[in-house]
């Protein structure tokens, strides 16, 4: 469940695909904080992003299940 995301969009991605790498910050008993860098296939440094997620003991059931 998001508890907290910042996303900064530094340039247009002009060549694609994009790609996306994830880094942990930190991860604790409840709360996980992750480094997020999306870049173009020119490796150009598109956005940024600290997201920061509650994990819970329980799946979450999409909506009409």
């Amino acid at each position: 469940v998001n508890a907290q995301t910042n996303i900064s969009y530094l340039e247009p991605g002009r060549i694609g695909p994009l790609r996306g790498e994830a880094r942990k910050i930190r991860s604790g008993r409840n709360l996980g904080t992750y480094d997020v860098r999306i870049t173009d296939s020119d490796g150009t440094l598109v956005a940024i992003a600290t997201v920061t997620g509650f994990m819970t003991k329980y799946p979450i059931q999409p909506k009409g299940a």
